[in-house]
């Protein structure tokens, strides 16, 4: 009975790691955290895409009010919060534009523990360090 729990365990965990390979590696991960965000304006954009949930990037950045939206860059002591969205290359190309990358915003990397590749839209913060910071690191708490 062991030798078949054991080769049962193998298959299942042989089988999540290709799951995971498939749909997190091989994928566009998308760390959203203003007008993207489920019940915002620009969600709509992302609803073929798969929501993974809400999550909190590691404490090394900066969130600033621009007025109808949010902006964030790397320099910071904060974290933000978020939601992830494993996205279709299409999507991707269409969140860019939206986001007018790479003249406005640049799509880089976000560290997000447990979670790696995943890219988030940053400012400049030579450009932008004088907007009012957002310290709760969360645009749709950014009034409390």
């Amino acid at each position: 009975m062991t030798n078949i729990k054991k080769l049962f365990e193998n298959l299942m965990n042989s089988f999540i790691d290709s799951k995971i390979s498939k749909n997190y590696f091989m994928s566009n991960l998308i760390f959203v955290y203003g007008t993207l965000r489920w019940s915002e304006s620009r969600n709509s954009v992302l609803s073929d895409s798969e929501y993974l949930g809400l999550f909190q990037s590691c404490p090394e950045y900066t969130m600033v009010d621009l007025g109808s939206f949010p902006g964030i860059f790397k320099q910071g002591n904060n974290s933000i919060i978020g939601e992830i969205y494993n996205v279709s290359k299409s999507v991707l190309e269409t969140i860019d534009r939206i986001e007018s990358h790479p003249d406005f915003y640049k799509r880089k990397l976000i560290k997000i523990q447990g979670i790696d590749n995943v890219s988030a839209y940053f400012l400049e913060k030579d450009k932008y360090h004088s907007y009012p910071e957002i310290k709760s690191g969360d645009w749709l708490r950014k009034n409390n």
